[in-house]
């Protein structure tokens, strides 16, 4: 094993996304954000819905957080670490995995574990 990156998480790494210079793990239902091997920051969600996070994505100023345990995607600000919103999924569609198109402005593809997909608007929430 390669030298250690920072102080390890409280439960498993789920999924892990980069920007600039920081590296972002999630754990359990916490984000959390290190730079140079140095915790930052944590995000967390006060939400009734949060639920272990499956997947992570960086978007802009945007930090997206997928739970498919709890059918919801949250949207929170990078720079103040703020819950900005979240989208509930309709009745029967489990998520699976996310993707931002680059042609599309603001928006996320999200695909489904029936094999359904659906494009949401993370500025319109």
């Amino acid at each position: 094993m390669s030298q250690s990156a920072g102080p390890p998480t409280p439960t498993p790494i789920t999924s892990l996304a980069v920007h600039g210079n920081d590296v972002f793990a999630s754990s359990s239902n916490t984000i959390h954000r290190y730079t140079r091997g140095k915790l930052l920051t944590s995000y967390n969600s006060s939400s009734t819905s949060s639920g272990e996070i499956s997947q992570i994505l960086i978007l802009g100023n945007s930090l997206l957080a997928l739970s498919a345990s709890n059918n919801a995607l949250q949207v929170f600000n990078i720079a103040t670490t703020e819950l900005e919103g979240e989208i509930t999924f309709p009745k029967g569609f489990e998520p699976s995995t996310m993707v931002h198109p680059s042609t599309y402005v603001n928006k996320i593809l999200v695909g489904g574990r029936d094999g359904r997909m659906g494009i949401w608007n993370i500025k319109t929430l």
